[in-house]
């Protein structure tokens, strides 16, 4: 009985070194410290993409371009996902509804990746690969409408939580606001110029 039982742990020590060299995140699944904790992490990271995919069935697909882009996940949106909105945003019919929902997700603050990840999307279409000139130029208009909240972000303090999402916030703003300026600086020079050689 004895070498039998030996024999049975023996092939389940086998069996088990396999799917880790086989499947390298069983390990980690496996091993019982932190088995409890990657499932509870797997179940919540499944509700959430069931809930937010629940939810993006209540908006346009351009929309869920959006929100998928601003989501609570952890990491930063792909540049695939930011061409994707960029392009998306050419058509002056998709803009409207884009830009408020961006807008909206940029005044979130209860979740500050939401925040975050809005400023991100913002900047990439703003200032880094605008959807083109005439699309920028409106982006520069809508946002200086709403300036408060840019300059609200900016200097956006809460006590308690001196986290880096917290730093990254402040400081997209800021580049976002330093680039308005700018262009309207540069946009005013350009004025002047012309009005000279008018005269």
């Amino acid at each position: 009985v004895h070498g039998v039982f030996s024999f049975c742990t023996c092939l389940h020590k086998t069996a088990v070194n396999l799917f880790r060299d086989v499947f390298p995140s069983f390990s980690s699944i496996y091993c019982p410290a932190t088995k409890h904790q990657k499932m509870q992490q797997a179940v919540k990271t499944g509700a959430q993409d069931l809930r937010r995919a629940i939810k993006n069935k209540m908006f346009d697909d351009i929309e869920v371009l959006i929100r998928e882009a601003t989501s609570n996940a952890e990491g930063f949106p792909p540049t695939k996902l930011l061409r994707d909105i960029s392009n998306a945003m050419k058509a002056q019919s998709n803009y409207a509804k884009m830009f408020q929902m961006l807008w909206s997700r940029l005044l979130h603050l209860r979740h500050k990746r939401h925040v975050l990840k809005a400023l991100l999307v913002l900047d990439f279409v703003l200032r880094l690969e605008p959807p083109s000139p005439a699309t920028q130029l409106r982006l520069v208009v809508d946002v200086r409408d709403r300036w408060p909240d840019i300059i609200r972000l900016a200097k956006l303090k809460v006590s308690g939580d001196p986290s880096e999402t917290i730093y990254s916030i402040q400081r997209t703003a800021e580049k976002i606001c330093d680039f308005i300026v700018q262009m309207e600086a540069q946009k005013q020079k350009q004025k002047e110029e012309s009005n000279k050689k008018k005269r």
